[in-house]
């Protein structure tokens, strides 16, 4: 086979994974668009299926990243250094997947949902260099039987059975003889095809119809919490950003959620950065928040930025430390309670390792100084517990996980994704969230500014979503009221966390540390075992 023909499979299987996923949503191609890569592994020499791996993530994250072009400020230069990076995690996956196809080759079936589940483990672990969405596994969002094994295995478990089909499917054309001729080094035969295929459609009918019957628990008629309205103002980030525009800004929120209180909610939500300013400062805007949640008599829980004097050393004054919070206030307009934001955004609310490596400023250009909070409690009202994450942390399994141990009834994401225009990051997010609410067995309220404001069931389920008469989703104003629903039996995902992907980690190490000693151990032929043999 040639070059070009193995970096052309690699890049189709690239497109067809960027299709699988929002905006494009053709699930259903992810169960085979690792099976143009797989198979031309078999006839590239190790440095190629490097390249051909990240040929892949190239095409794919260069696609699925494309809405950071839209975000203002973002530098030219950082999105092809993303899309590099995350595809460097695929190169990676497929030489070590080629480097377990030697002398003594390992079952597809096997080796390869182990090493991408790790792949994928490493990649969202990887301190501020994490990318935690885009996992193979978020492209069944709207397969609720399946993604049900979520609540013991997270995302991973998904992607594990995704791999593990497209590896049966690859073995299965391996063992054709018109392809068998030269190929190498896989030995495929049609017995182990015959077996890869079976546990393929074993263990995808073990999740599927598991998962049906976990899915039953869950359902319209389970009862409520509390009721709750969001208030999606769809500010764009231009006027967001222009201080000349507070008062307009305030105005919106205010209008929506008084017409919001005629629903009598037990709790209205503002997304991240509503208020204007510092609402812990008391100035004109939150005093006016405040006199109306008190007017109102109904709580509120509002995104905002907030400000503090910290001393740095004795005698040397103080300096202001900024974070991004959410602040619950009473009925009674007396502020409870509050979150500041622990997983910060890099290169956009902090700059990892400042002052200790000299970002060239045509890559990182200068970011706001937030700090991160330090701790993950839930909050409570009507005598409801439940929990706060913003934006970018309702990407990580971790802190959801984390406030759900200690007794949060329910979640509530708040963010603005304002910064990205409309684009496709929206509905891309909102399939990574699908998953924090199945997970744990909790729903999750999501409140956007331009949106997507929608509540999810303890199934995964997107139960309702703020949309306008066209049924947009993006850039409406509007308020959404829902019914939360309780949560379901503490899942072993919430008790274990990721114990799953942390096997897959071990079990692809023990493989490869197999494959290398494979590699110099003499593969004897049945010939010299007969003239060997003293019978």
């Amino acid at each position: 086979m040639s070059h070009f023909a193995g970096i052309a499979a690699a890049a189709l299987s690239g497109l067809l994974l960027y299709l699988s996923f929002p905006p494009a949503e053709l699930e259903y191609l992810v169960w085979g668009a690792l099976v143009p890569l797989f198979v031309v592994l078999a006839r590239l020499r190790p440095w190629q299926s490097l390249l051909a791996g990240i040929v892949l993530g190239a095409v794919f994250a260069g696609l699925y990243l494309r809405w950071t072009q839209v975000i203002p400020g973002f530098p030219a230069a950082a999105y092809p250094a993303v899309v590099l990076y995350l595809a460097l995690y695929y190169g990676l996956f497929a030489l070590l997947l080629r480097l377990t196809q030697g002398k003594r080759p390992w079952p597809l079936i096997i080796v390869a949902p182990l090493l991408w589940t790790s792949a994928e483990f490493l990649r969202v672990n990887a301190g501020f260099l994490a990318v935690p969405a885009g996992l193979l596994g978020h492209t069944q969002y709207q397969n609720s039987a399946l993604i049900q094994i979520a609540s013991i295995a997270s995302a991973y478990g998904v992607s594990f059975l995704i791999v593990a089909v497209n590896a049966a499917l690859a073995e299965t054309l391996l063992s054709l003889p018109w392809w068998r001729n030269g190929a190498r080094p896989y030995p495929a035969s049609g017995r182990r095809a015959a077996v890869s295929a079976l546990a393929a459609v074993a263990l995808l009918l073990t999740a599927q119809l598991w998962g049906q019957h976990q899915a039953r628990r869950f359902g319209p008629g389970d009862g409520a919490l509390l009721k709750a309205t969001v208030v999606q103002a769809n500010i764009p980030q231009r006027v967001k950003l222009d201080y000349r525009r507070h008062k307009e800004i305030l105005a919106a929120h205010l209008a929506l959620t008084r017409k919001a209180a005629g629903d009598a909610p037990d709790l209205i939500v503002w997304p991240e950065a509503a208020v204007p300013g510092y609402l812990n400062v008391p100035t004109s805007s939150p005093r006016a928040i405040l006199k109306m949640a008190g007017e109102l008599g109904i709580p509120l829980l509002l995104g905002s930025a907030s400000s503090s004097k910290v001393a740095r050393e004795p005698d040397a004054g103080a300096h202001k430390e900024l974070k991004n919070s959410a602040f619950l206030v009473n009925d009674e307009g007396v502020i409870i309670s509050a979150y500041h934001k622990v997983a910060l955004l890099p290169f956009a609310e902090y700059v990892p390792l400042e002052g200790k490596l000299p970002w060239p400023s045509w890559l990182v250009r200068a970011s706001y100084s937030y700090v991160p909070g330090e701790a993950l409690a839930p909050f409570e009202v009507r005598g409801v517990p439940f929990g706060v994450v913003i934006c970018w942390e309702a990407l990580f399994p971790e802190p959801f996980r984390s406030i759900v141990a200690q007794g949060a009834s329910f979640m509530v994401n708040l963010t603005n994704e304002a910064w990205f225009d409309g684009s496709q990051a929206g509905r891309q997010f909102l399939a990574v969230t699908v998953f924090r609410a199945v997970e744990n067995r909790v729903s999750v309220l999501r409140a956007a500014n331009t949106g997507i404001s929608a509540l999810i069931g303890p199934d995964g389920v997107v139960r309702a979503r703020l949309s306008d008469a066209r049924g947009q989703d993006l850039r409406v104003a509007g308020t959404l009221t829902v019914a939360i629903p309780p949560p379901g039996p503490t899942s072993f995902y919430t008790r274990h966390g990721d114990l799953f992907a942390v096997l897959c980690c071990a079990a692809s190490v023990l493989a490869l540390l197999l494959s290398a000693i494979a590699l110099r151990v003499p593969l004897r032929s049945p010939s010299s075992t007969r003239e060997h043999d003293p019978a």
